[in-house]
């Protein structure tokens, strides 16, 4: 049994002898992290005359609200400035403090349309990086919490204001994978791979998608190009592991494909011991070589990192079996009563080694 480790939104489960599991790796979102404004502060613009005759810096309460903004103290910051807008409802400085206020607390939907407004009226570039930035970060919290709509309609507006931003791409790739919809997952992917962004959740998840597209050839070279940057990626050498394995299956060539599968099982189980699959796998895969000890061996240390297996507990009696050590499958067997399975199959196997040992239940 294979089980396709994923990572971030995808998810795919392989199953074999009418078994399956599902192992989800979860990695952080692309590395680097777009802000309203550096240090989380508000950029400070030249004031504009319309504003200043509009008497808006006369207020007290506008110099007042403008330093609680700078000093992060945003309700109160709010508090001041909220009660301006009645009087000044088209002093663009004042509604674009507002907005980034309101962003700051994660009130999208007031901070946007606002923003949206001062970028129209001023026509001005220094208001679109915080436009853009509203927007990630608008992307992103919808993204988290499957509203997989909104955060395309943001990540494309992002795109509009900004082609460049690389982790746009990258994470509307994302949303369109979550959705199932591979092909524009890729399509992105490799956008924001043109753009710049390098990491190994861009990586991984272009090799993810590239299976999902049927590519299988363009996944195998996209994982091996994870494990010769980031050598110590265990998804990576695992789900690359379950392609070469599948070569092997196909072409029997172990030189080529099989002990590079064992290899990078291996390396993947060393990398991270919650990974009971990879075990699993290599003792089938030495099962198939006919060499009996090592997948006993395997399987032995598969149920060391995961002891509630029961197809493990399962292919582990079997092989006792084959070996003739019939205690061991005797015990094997017995462990998995302590443990409260009740498989159809226990009795029979537990017939099976009194038949060959000649012992009856009784003993």
């Amino acid at each position: 049994m294979r089980c396709l480790i994923a990572v971030v939104f995808l998810c795919s489960v392989w199953g074999v002898s009418g078994y399956s599991q599902e192992n989800v790796m979860q990695v952080p979102d692309c590395e680097g992290k777009a802000v309203l404004s550096d240090n989380d502060g508000l950029p400070v613009f030249i004031p504009l005359s319309s504003v200043k005759e509009s008497g808006i810096y006369t207020e007290e309460a506008f110099k007042k609200g403008v330093m609680e903004a700078e000093q992060g103290n945003t309700t109160a910051a709010l508090a001041l400035l909220e009660p301006l807008k009645e009087k000044y409802p088209f002093a663009s400085e004042l509604l674009y403090y507002l907005a980034i206020l309101y962003c700051r607390q994660g009130d999208y939907d007031k901070g946007i349309p606002l923003l949206e407004d001062v970028y129209s009226e001023l026509n001005d570039p220094a208001f679109r990086e915080p436009l853009k930035n509203a927007y990630f970060l608008k992307g992103l919290r919808d993204a988290r919490e499957n509203r997989l709509t909104a955060a395309l309609a943001s990540f494309d507006r992002v795109i509009a204001l900004d082609p460049e931003m690389d982790i746009a791409y990258f994470n509307r790739g994302l949303c369109y994978s979550k959705m199932m919809n591979y092909e524009q997952a890729l399509e992105n992917f490799l956008r924001a791979e043109e753009k710049g962004c390098y990491s190994l959740e861009l990586l991984i998840n272009k090799a993810l998608t590239l299976e999902k597209t049927g590519d299988r050839d363009k996944a195998v070279e996209a994982y091996k190009e994870i494990v010769s940057d980031f050598p110590d990626c265990a998804p990576a050498h695992f789900n690359l592991a379950t392609l070469l394995e599948d070569d092997f299956m196909r072409t029997g060539e172990y030189d080529r494909d099989g002990a590079d599968a064992l290899h990078h099982y291996k390396r993947a189980v060393e990398l991270d011991s919650s990974l009971y699959m990879a075990a699993f796998n290599i003792s089938r895969m030495y099962y198939k070589f006919n060499n009996l000890h090592m997948a006993v061996e395997w399987m032995k240390k598969c149920l060391e990192l995961n002891g509630d297996f029961p197809e493990a507990h399962l292919s582990l009696i079997r092989m006792y079996l084959e070996k003739q050590a019939y205690n061991n499958a005797l015990l094997q067997l017995e462990v998995m009563e302590e443990k409260g399975y009740n498989v159809p199959e226990m009795a029979q196997l537990r017939n099976e080694i009194y038949l060959k040992t000649g012992k009856t239940n009784a003993e």
